[in-house]
């Protein structure tokens, strides 16, 4: 059985209230999620998206390489890949499907997956990077990436954070910039900085950066079909 599946299965039968400490600080603000409402699903798409760990001394490290990647609306396994919770939808939980994967040039996966797919479970909520400018806090539950190959053991965790902008009706724009293993958002308004962390077999951990091209999200919008504002208070 695949662990993080079953991790995902178990997070979606939480109460709201547990998930929402362990995703988001206490000072920062959240912020209900607008064009949807709650139990609301939505899809996603990446055309590339990379991981690069920052190494002391160097213009950053390692990097995990994925062609595609996709939220969708339902899996064979968890039934349903994203969702917006309850309490005025201010979270959200999704599975992020990757796909065509490499790393150290080689084919990589989630550990106990098929080739070349990562799965990555995320917690997201909504906040305020600075005044006009919404963004959407990702946390990653803990991922172990391997490269059979070389038998290394890569291991993921942390948050980052997206600026979110509306490019069509229902269709979001959401930008996730990195450098040389540091991220270009570093913190939501009101919030402590976030990161996320990379750690190799035995050596010590290090900061990681991800960067995603042409990211786009899109509500499938079964239960507010009229859409509405992207954020409010």
């Amino acid at each position: 059985m695949r662990i993080y599946k079953l991790v995902s299965t178990l997070v979606l039968a939480l109460a709201f209230g547990a998930i929402a400490v362990a995703t988001a600080s206490a000072a920062e603000t959240l912020w209900r999620w607008l064009p949807g409402s709650a139990k609301e699903t939505f899809t996603g798409t990446i055309e590339t998206i990379v991981i690069t760990e920052a190494k002391e001394g160097t213009k950053g490290g390692s990097s995990v390489k994925c062609a595609k990647a996709e939220i969708l609306l339902t899996d064979a396994t968890l039934k349903v890949s994203s969702e917006l919770l309850e309490n005025e939808a201010k979270l959200a939980l999704a599975v992020l499907h990757l796909t065509n994967c490499k790393s150290f040039g080689l084919a990589s996966n989630s550990l106990g997956d098929a080739k070349e797919i990562v799965l990555m479970h995320l917690e997201i909520h909504n906040c305020l990077i600075k005044s006009g400018d919404p963004g959407l806090l990702i946390k990653i539950l803990p991922v172990h990436i391997e490269a059979p190959a070389t038998k290394l053991l890569v291991t993921l965790e942390g948050s980052f954070i997206g600026l979110i902008k509306e490019v069509a009706f229902n269709k979001y724009e959401l930008n996730i910039k990195q450098k040389e293993g540091s991220q270009e958002i570093q913190k939501c308004e009101g919030g402590s900085a976030d990161s996320l962390t990379s750690k190799i077999d035995a050596e010590p951990t290090r900061n990681a950066g991800i960067e995603a091209f042409d990211f786009l999200l899109e509500f499938d919008k079964t239960i507010d079909k009229n859409g509405e504002q992207l954020m409010e208070n």
